[in-house]
C-alpha cells in the first residue's frame, strides 16, 4: 500500500491511504459541497461569458479579490456596506479601490447581481479552498472573455480567434469527486516506530494514515488532493488516494476524476470551447 504513483522530478507524490469508515462518508458529503460551489460559479459565469464577453473581460483583479475573500469568510456584499468596521483586514484593504467619490461601494449592477447570487449560498468547503476556487474560475472566464470579445473575420466569413477559446463545463459527483486541501490546512506527523504518516485535516475526525513513508520529507507541494482512485467509477472497495502536488497555491479547476467528455487524459477533462 506504499506508493501508488510518484514523480520525483516535480515533487508530486500519490499514495494509497487508510481512512476511517465514518470519515469516508463525511468526505463524500464534503465532495458534494466542493462540487456545488464549483458548479455555482460556472453557472454564474459560463453563459455570461458567451453572451456578454466585454462585461466579463472588464472584471478587475480587485473585484475578483473581493468576491473571493467574501466567499472565503462567508460574508455578503451587505456586510461590506453595513459592517465595514468588522470586516477582515484583507477585505478592508480592497475597499479604497472599490469605492466611488462618495465613499460608496461601486460595482457594476450586473456584478452586484452575480456576486449576490453566489454569496447567498452556503457551502461546507474549507475557507481557503473557497477563496482559491473562486479566484481561479473568475480569472479563467475573464481570460476567455478577452478572447471572445474581439473575434476576427476569416476569409470564409466565419468567426475566428487569434487564440482558440476553451470552456469548463459543470460536473457531476462521478466526474468530480475530490477535495483539494491547501497545505496550510493540514497537520502531518510521522510515527517512526510504525513507519506511518498521520494527516489531520479539517474534513475528517480521525487522522488519515499513509503507510511506509514520511510525508514530512517532501517540501515542494502546496495542495493535497483527497479522492478515491481516479479514472473509473467507484465502490466501497475502491482505494483512497492522497496526492501531494505543487499547484503553486492554486485550485486545479480542470482536474476531474472520471472523464465524461471526448478528450480524457490523466483525469483532466477538456471540452469543446463554448460550442
Amino acid at each position: 500500500m506504499k506508493n501508488f504513483a510518484s514523480n520525483r522530478a516535480n515533487q508530486d507524490h500519490s499514495y494509497v491511504c487508510v481512512i476511517d469508515n465514518q470519515d469516508q462518508k463525511r468526505l463524500q458529503a464534503f465532495f458534494v459541497h466542493e462540487l456545488a460551489l464549483y458548479n455555482t460559479l460556472i453557472e454564474a459565469f459560463e453563459s455570461r461569458t458567451r453572451a456578454f464577453p466585454k462585461q466579463v473581460s472588464q472584471i478587475t483583479d480587485v473585484q475578483i479579490q473581493l468576491l473571493s475573500n467574501l466567499c472565503e469568510h462567508g460574508l455578503q456584499l451587505q456586510d461590506v456596506i453595513n459592517n465595514e468596521a468588522k470586516l477582515p483586514e484583507r477585505i478592508k484593504s480592497l475597499l479604497p479601490a472599490l469605492k466611488n467619490s462618495k465613499g460608496q461601494l461601486d460595482l457594476p449592477h450586473h456584478l452586484t447581481y452575480v456576486f449576490d447570487s453566489i454569496l447567498k449560498q452556503k457551502f461546507a468547503v474549507i475557507p481557503q479552498t473557497r477563496r482559491l476556487i473562486t479566484t481561479e474560475l473568475l480569472q479563467f472566464f475573464r481570460e476567455q472573455a478577452d478572447i471572445l470579445k474581439d473575434p476576427q473575420k476569416s476569409e470564409i466569413m466565419e468567426v475566428a480567434y487569434r487564440v482558440p477559446p476553451s470552456n469548463i463545463s459543470k460536473q457531476d459527483i462521478q466526474t468530480k469527486r475530490h477535495a483539494q486541501i491547501p497545505r496550510a490546512s493540514l497537520q502531518i506527523k510521522y510515527n517512526h516506530e510504525h513507519d506511518i504518516s498521520l494527516i489531520t485535516t479539517p474534513l475528517t475526525e480521525n487522522p488519515i494514515q499513509v503507510l511506509g513513508v514520511n510525508l514530512n520529507e517532501f517540501n515542494r507541494w502546496t495542495t493535497m488532493i483527497l479522492r478515491q482512485e481516479p479514472g473509473r467509477y467507484v465502490s466501497y472497495q475502491t482505494p483512497w488516494i492522497a496526492e501531494f502536488r505543487n499547484t503553486h497555491n492554486k485550485y486545479l479547476i480542470k482536474l476531474t476524476d472520471i472523464g465524461n467528455r471526448k478528450n480524457i487524459r490523466n483525469g483532466t477533462v477538456t471540452s469543446k470551447a463554448f460550442g
